[in-house]
């Protein structure tokens, strides 16, 4: 990562990111747990294992390993200050002794010792540099030590990402017409690693072996959302709608105005709720010997 785009993705998820998922944080924690149990199946932790988790954000992953692995050490690492500090007090009234939480980025921070695996949960998709990186990690791990993460697919294939930034679109479309801007393919963000083809050449060029690519393809339920703005403000204060607010394309109300005309009939037949979504399951090995 570039001292540039370092800056970027740290002052991001230190200011606006943190908030926009502190604020959404129980809807997604509970949209995305299928992914943690993929995640957890393809790393099979033992009792004793020491885990780092890349990207833990408010730490759900990393608690449901630390109660996998009570004779072992987790370690959730993160660029975010406040979505750490969210972390180290979801568990304030029960503590885990083996779960401890970084500051720190991936691409460049080092554990004290070598670790058993390493997960991710949409976490390594925002890398500059992403073969570097994903050395980086490599050598994070102890000989044989496997990774397992979870990153996008394409946003077209994501619609409860699509769907609400197209309905922003339309609307400006009818105001005031012409292109809009949208990120490069590769570019680092959510969808920096929707290429299969990329990912497995990234992780090969950085030397990991055993290599296993998977499709999740199913829906996102966000059942916790229970009333029709409750989703209306989760889809307009995360992902491209987000953004187009923040960088003054639309003025905030006439996005929330647009999504919820998009969202109000299927509010009303039970489906704004449910959403279709593709990801990758990827695990590799390291394979350096002793």
């Amino acid at each position: 990562m570039t001292d540039t785009q370092q800056n970027m993705q740290g002052e991001y998820w230190n200011k606006s990111g943190a908030e926009r998922w502190q604020r959404n944080a129980h809807h997604l924690e509970q949209a995305l747990s299928p992914f943690s149990a993929e995640i957890i199946g393809h790393i099979a932790p033992a009792p004793t294992d020491n885990i780092l988790d890349i990207g833990c954000g408010t730490g759900d992953l990393s608690t449901d390993l630390a109660r996998l692995t009570p004779g072992g050490q987790i370690v959730g690492l993160d660029i975010s200050a406040p979505l750490l500090e969210t972390a180290r007090n979801r568990n304030k009234d029960a503590p885990l002794p083996n779960l401890s939480f970084s500051l720190g980025d991936a691409s460049t921070w080092q554990p004290n010792a070598s670790v058993d695996g390493v997960v991710s949960r949409f976490g390594v998709m925002f890398f500059e540099q992403p073969e570097a990186a994903f050395e980086n990690i490599r050598n994070m791990l102890k000989p044989g030590g496997r990774m397992a993460f979870a990153a996008w697919a394409s946003m077209e294939e994501n619609e409860w990402v699509s769907a609400p930034l197209n309905a922003v679109k339309a609307y400006l479309n009818e105001t005031s017409p012409g292109p809009l801007p949208v990120p490069a393919p590769n570019t680092p963000g959510p969808f920096g690693l929707a290429d299969r083809n990329r990912i497995e050449h990234v992780l090969t060029s950085s030397g990991w072996t055993d290599i296993k690519i998977s499709p999740w393809v199913g829906h996102l339920e966000f059942q916790s959302m229970k009333t029709l703005e409750d989703i209306v403000g989760f889809m307009t204060s995360m992902g491209g709608v987000a953004r187009m607010v923040g960088s003054g394309l639309i003025e905030a109300e006439e996005a929330r105005a647009a999504v919820r005309d998009f969202l109000t009939p299927i509010w009303e037949d039970g489906t704004a709720t449910v959403w279709r979504a593709k990801a990758w399951v990827v695990s590799a090995i390291n394979p350096g010997t002793e």
